[in-house]
């Protein structure tokens, strides 16, 4: 997984348990004066609870970005969110009487742990949990960082940024199609998506629709950005899938290929709707990209790019680029040049 994208799990993690522990110590000790507060060295209960919600936070983020975490998939979210929280409960629970058992007796640990004061700080550490999954988990369904934007409303209004857009596509979809039953079908094409769930997350992806056997992938390009990620996640979902080829050909009978094609411009970004809201991608790149991506079956190719695409990676010695020509796509009435790329092999 790439590091800046890993860096983005545990930060929010340590964040999240830094305000956690520090809002229990100020509900914990507020209201206590008197001879009780003069013996309290809140000085280094704050430093103890900044160590260990540091600690915690980083454990869990590396957890939460982890490979393993990641294949926690297919589960109900309401189950995800349950089962996770468990596991978390249990984790402090035996922080508790680990702690408590220390230099002490098994009896002691036992009854510490029953204690009020125990008791109550385990409940606010899974009302801590339950939410920490919550906000995970609709983070995971609404796309990385979407949410956030969402909360904040960065797309209220509509906003101009640049974007690089995959339009993805099964290969002979019709075909599959009319050889499953529709059933059948719809898991086929479940199981294709979920080996996007690690390119994604390695090549700091978002899914921006899926639309039937379609996918739309889209990345936001600042100044420090790589293009070569794009087709990097291309060929990654494509050996991804490969690497899955025993259980496609055993359970459905035929093993799945994508088309894609990528372009980049400029794009408005808005959130729209009422009832059901989404932030959506107007302009002619998104029409662009997709025009590309029907291409590929023209020129038999499985990955085209736009030049917008090319010069940047043109440099790049781990694909070999070859130009399609000057194609006149439908509904423009500029040619625009389009190349193909496949990995060289090693």
């Amino acid at each position: 997984m790439k590091f800046s994208n890993r860096l983005k799990y545990i930060l929010f993690s340590v964040v999240y348990w830094l305000l956690a522990c520090h809002c229990y110590i100020i509900l914990r000790f507020i209201g206590i004066d008197g001879d009780a507060a003069g013996k309290i060295n809140y000085g280094e209960i704050f430093f103890l609870a900044t160590f260990d919600s540091i600690v915690i936070g980083f454990l869990f983020g590396i957890f939460t970005s982890s490979s393993l975490s990641l294949r926690l998939k297919r589960r109900a979210f309401f189950s995800t969110v349950l089962i996770n929280t468990v596991l978390y409960v249990c984790f402090f629970g035996a922080v508790i009487f680990g702690s408590s058992l220390v230099g002490n007796t098994l009896a002691f640990a036992v009854q510490y742990s029953l204690s009020s004061a125990s008791l109550v700080t385990l409940f606010y550490l899974s009302v801590c949990s339950l939410l920490y999954h919550f906000i995970l988990q609709m983070n995971k369904k609404f796309g990385p960082g979407v949410l956030f934007e969402y909360i904040i409303g960065k797309y209220f209004s509509p906003k101009e940024e640049k974007r690089v857009f995959m339009f993805l596509d099964l290969t002979a979809s019709t075909t599959i199609a009319e050889s499953l039953d529709t059933l059948l079908y719809s898991q086929f094409l479940q199981s294709c998506y979920i080996e996007l769930t690690e390119p994604i997350s390695t090549y700091s992806a978002h899914v921006y629709q899926f639309v039937g056997d379609e996918v739309v992938v889209t990345w936001k390009v600042n100044k420090d950005f790589d293009y070569g990620q794009c087709v990097n996640f291309y060929f990654a979902f494509a050996n991804a899938l490969l690497g899955k080829k025993e259980y496609f050909m055993k359970t459905f009978g035929v093993q799945p290929v994508f088309k894609a094609g990528i372009h980049s411009g400029t794009v408005v970004a808005a959130e729209v709707g009422e009832l059901k809201t989404e932030i959506a991608y107007h302009g002619d790149v998104v029409n662009t990209a997709s025009r590309i991506q029907g291409l590929c079956n023209q020129h038999s190719q499985q990955l085209l790019i736009s030049e917008s695409i090319f010069n940047p990676i043109a440099g790049n010695k781990k694909f070999t680029l070859g130009l399609i020509g000057d194609v006149q796509l439908k509904g423009k009435f500029q040619s625009l040049k389009v190349y193909s790329v496949q990995l060289k092999s090693v």
